[in-house]
């Protein structure tokens, strides 16, 4: 079976670029090249100058078999014989609207009309897969789990690189909690914020990620907390390696979540973590993570400074973490779809 897999979000900036992007060199080794997966040839469609209307002839003249969108929507025009492929990373337009982009509740619009059409939905959990049924009405057996995982540069960094982040983004020596995402309600990022005033003995806490819904810098003044408070939005992913290999902890106090991919690269750089105690991160976390109720600024807030606080509890977590990364692998990631793969070939 020869499988395109659609590139074109590789450039977004957001987690589903991301997505793409490891997907891409999970499986093909690199964006642009073709890799056999088993008995499957996989094609990338490389470039997002490409426009859809290509596509068609693209798949005719390529021979391909099936096509796979990781952006949750497919073209208007797919040949008769070419099988459909989308991801679904989880229901929350759907099921949490108020906690939802507006951009977001567009692109399930999309995934609606495109899980109808397709003849594989992949999830990235069974908790997200349980929600996408139950949003869509979809069959069962139409919808897959393929795991995520960290991109490849997500490992423990060394002390130099640690030194290097922390530089470049104008860090001093002092410890910190990181809270990696964007700055979306559905992220919760200001939560971490009133677990420092609750605590005030906590680490200061520094925020990665896109600009979104939530002023995480007004809230900190609202709350005489800008002294304690770095926000350096979007960093390169070198520099997020850096800045999570010598945090205290990553904070992922998320109000609703399909994987929670910022939970895995920290595993995989050695970080300990403190998230919300949700379907999709409990299955992913194990127990890799200290869990806490979402939306509960006390509980984050206790559960942060016995991690940042107790060295023996916060190398424990280090440990599963990294047993936790076995599950969630690149070898994994291709075992899945090789599977899914298989299932289409043989499908009538």
């Amino acid at each position: 079976m020869r499988v395109l897999l659609d590139s074109r979000s590789a450039a977004n900036p957001t987690g589903i670029g991301r997505y793409t992007r490891t997907l891409g060199s999970v499986l093909s080794g690199c964006l642009g090249k073709h890799e056999i997966i088993a008995d499957h040839e996989l094609l990338v469609f490389p470039s997002p100058t490409h426009e859809e209307l290509e596509l068609p002839a693209v798949l005719e003249r390529e021979g391909v078999d099936a096509f796979h969108s990781p952006l949750f929507r497919l073209p208007s025009v797919l040949p008769p014989s070419v099988r459909a492929v989308i991801t679904i990373h989880d229901a929350v337009p759907a099921l949490w609207p108020e906690l939802s982009t507006d951009v977001f509740a567009r692109l399930w619009h999309d995934a609606s009309e495109a899980a109808a059409r397709a003849d594989a939905v992949v999830c990235p959990t069974q908790a997200a897969r349980a929600d996408v049924i139950h949003a869509l009405g979809l069959p069962h057996e139409r919808v897959h789990v393929a795991p995520e995982t960290p991109a490849a540069i997500f490992r423990p960094p060394t002390l130099p690189e640690q030194r290097e982040a922390r530089a470049r983004c104008g860090l001093d020596d002092r410890p910190f909690v990181l809270v990696l995402g964007a700055l979306e309600r559905r992220k919760q990022p200001a939560l971490a914020l009133e677990a420092l005033r609750a605590r005030p003995h906590l680490p200061d806490i520094v925020f990665v990620g896109p600009a979104g819904a939530v002023d995480v810098a007004a809230e900190a003044r609202r709350l005489g907390l800008s002294d304690r408070v770095r926000v350096l939005g979007a960093v390169p992913d070198a520099e997020v390696v850096g800045l999570l290999g010598t945090a205290s902890a990553l904070a992922f106090p998320t109000l609703a979540e399909g994987f929670g991919l910022p939970v895995v690269e920290a595993f995989a750089t050695g970080t300990p973590v403190v998230a919300s105690d949700l379907p999709a991160i409990r299955e992913v976390a194990g127990d890799g993570a200290k869990l806490v109720p979402p939306g509960d600024a006390e509980a984050l807030a206790a559960a942060l400074l016995e991690v940042t606080s107790q060295p023996e509890l916060a190398e424990a977590l280090r440990e599963r973490g990294r047993a936790r990364l076995m599950s969630y692998s690149p070898d994994a990631v291709r075992g899945a779809f090789e599977r899914l793969y298989d299932l289409l070939e043989e499908a009538p």
